[in-house]
């Protein structure tokens, strides 16, 4: 059989180029890797890829994870992450657990001080200052400048809300005190000069940085000199000499020599509004005895009259004022009562007034009304900035019963909360009282040797006969371990070690005329009278008498402290300054029983706490 060859229909395409192309793409296909299935993430990729997307919770989730899974000193690192991440989502909760179970030793030390702030950030927002403090208590020299800023404007804030004012001082001069900036060296300044000449003066042995010793050597000068406009004028050419092209020349230097020219005037007639008549009269003579005592001993034997005007026989006060004013008075000392404190301040008032008192209206403000008073209140706060200073915060309050004990607690409480302490006990006792031992049973449920409230420190407003009968009674009931702070009222003002024996370790706010008579004024001024010299109505008043004493004083350099506000002038009641709604504030000294004799104290010793996470 004969086969016939193959041939293709003429109209046909001939089938060798498509079998070629079809050829090359099969080839090409095989060429080609087969498409594999994708690689899942790991858990470090995709937590870093959702923290570049913002969604932190799900990458601290996955960094905790990554943690897990890598040896303990390569994992905390990633755990600290985490902490960062949860904060970040707004889960306080989480970052501060993790933080709790990070070993900071494995960290280094920028890390470990990124975790320290990160844990102060938290503290802050729980209101929590005092372990700010402790948290970043730590050397910051070799961290990087931006963590460093960090670290200094959250302890500037804590400092501040916590009343460490000496440790927010030396704070603000590592952050401004080499800078020219004004509004940073007014800060500086400001704050360097509420500080008390010993403070100043402790400081400067200390230090051996130039520059830091030239603000510390300028604000001794403004303390001690401020008074004396040839003495300060001096004191200031020296300083030049010593630290010539400082930073806090000619910004601060000026202002401090333009204070050369603004001495205490001089007083011709001054007016005394004080009740001479009704149930006051008493009280009122020993402040009016030493408002004379003040005025006799003025320097150079200035001639100064003291008119006094009756304000317990009802008449208005207003129409006093203007009595007086009328009569040739150049200042007015005076009244006592708060109504007419505030009938003052509501009033036109052509000659500068010193009121004896506060007024009960805050918001009255008088531009030529000035207000000083013996506020317990101001104790109450002191002591609660005493209290967070030495490092405790949870504290047991005892007062008495009835409208002053409440103002005094309620003082206490809002300056311990807002320095971030809390009342544990509010145990209040009744006035004059003779069997105080249950009350500090319930108020404090003590039994079998226990501290029920967990109370870490005791606060106490009572008088020398009730301290004499609180304070045994707390060791009694198993609270002699904690340190007790009181108000000034604890003291009568002179020693008596043997009806006071049973208060040694007890801590007190006082004035300085009574814990050191002669050192209680400046260097400038007159010597004081003794606390043993006077009358024996004054004898059981000592505090009116510093007060009157004082305000005499004061009335001529009002108008100092208002052109340098913040200065303080050195009176027999405490540091004595102005704010800026014209009420005059005092920072009184502490002092501790011991023996039975008050011994005075130095500043708040630094807080006791461990420095933690």
């Amino acid at each position: 059989m004969t086969r016939t060859p193959f041939r293709p229909h003429p109209r046909c395409p001939r089938p060798w180029p498509a079998l070629a192309l079809l050829l090359l793409l099969l080839l090409g296909a095989c060429d080609s890797p087969m498409p594999r299935p994708e690689q899942p993430a790991t858990p470090l990729a995709e937590a870093q890829r959702q923290e570049r997307l913002h969604n932190y919770q799900q990458a601290a989730d996955l960094y905790l994870i990554t943690a897990r899974k890598l040896p303990a000193a390569e994992g905390e690192p990633w755990r600290a992450r985490a902490a960062e991440m949860a904060w970040l989502a707004g889960n306080l909760r989480q970052a501060q657990n993790i933080i709790d179970q990070i070993d900071l030793r494995r960290l280094d030390p920028v890390a470990r001080a990124r975790l320290k702030v990160l844990a102060a950030r938290i503290a802050r927002h729980r209101g929590d200052y005092a372990r700010i403090v402790r948290l970043l208590d730590f050397p910051r020299a070799d961290l990087p400048q931006s963590l460093q800023r960090e670290i200094l404007s959250l302890l500037d804030e804590a400092q501040r809300k916590t009343g460490r004012h000496q440790a927010r001082v030396r704070l603000l001069m590592e952050r401004y005190g080499h800078t020219r900036v004004t509004n940073d060296a007014d800060r500086l300044w400001q704050e360097l000069t509420r500080l008390g000449t010993q403070d100043i003066s402790r400081w400067l042995g200390e230090t051996r940085d130039p520059v830091e010793r030239g603000w510390l050597e300028l604000a001794y000068i403004a303390k001690t000199a401020i008074y004396s406009p040839q003495g300060l004028a001096d004191a200031i050419a020296r300083w030049r000499q010593d630290h010539p092209d400082h930073p806090a020349d000619p910004i601060e230097v000026d202002k401090l020599q333009a204070l050369q020219n603004t001495s205490p005037e001089q007083l011709g007639q001054v007016a005394v509004l004080l009740p001479t008549s009704g149930p006051l009269a008493a009280v009122a003579q020993v402040v009016l005895d030493g408002i004379m005592a003040a005025r006799f001993r003025q320097p150079g034997g200035q001639a100064v009259t003291i008119q006094v005007y009756d304000t317990g026989a009802g008449e208005d006060v207003r129409a006093l004022y203007r009595r007086a004013v009328a009569d040739g008075a150049q200042f007015v000392l005076g009244p006592m009562d708060k109504a007419r404190v505030d009938a003052l301040a509501g009033a036109y008032l052509s000659t500068p007034v010193l009121t004896l008192n506060y007024g009960r209206k805050a918001g009255l403000h008088n531009p030529n009304l000035f207000q000083f008073a013996l506020l317990p209140e101001d104790e109450a706060a002191q002591a609660a900035e005493r209290i967070v200073a030495d490092g405790w915060h949870r504290v047991g309050v005892l007062v008495p019963q009835g409208q002053w004990g409440q103002r005094v607690a309620r003082a206490f409480r809002e300056r311990l909360e807002g320095l971030g302490g809390e009342v544990v006990a509010m145990v209040r006792f009744k006035p004059r009282g003779k069997n105080y031992s249950n009350v500090i049973r319930r108020g404090f449920r003590t039994a079998r040797q226990r501290n029920g409230v967990g109370a870490e420190a005791i606060f106490m407003a009572a008088t020398p006969a009730e301290a004499r009968l609180l304070k045994p009674l707390l060791k009694f009931h198993y609270l002699g371990g904690l340190p007790v702070y009181a108000t000034s009222h604890v003291y009568t003002g002179y020693p008596d070690p043997e009806a006071d024996r049973d208060l040694s370790g007890l801590r007190f706010t006082e004035i300085p005329w009574l814990l050191s008579p002669r050192g209680a004024v400046g260097p400038d001024q007159p010597s004081p009278p003794l606390p043993t010299e006077l009358d024996k109505v004054a004898r059981h008043h000592p505090r009116l008498f510093a007060f009157g004493y004082d305000a005499f004083n004061i009335a001529p350099r009002l108008r100092l402290l208002a052109v340098s506000r913040g200065e303080a002038y050195p009176g027999l009641t405490g540091r004595i300054f102005l704010d800026a709604d014209n009420r005059l504030h005092r920072l009184l000294r502490w002092a501790r029983f011991s023996h039975g004799r008050p011994v005075p104290l130095g500043e708040a010793s630094p807080a006791r706490a461990a420095v933690s996470p």
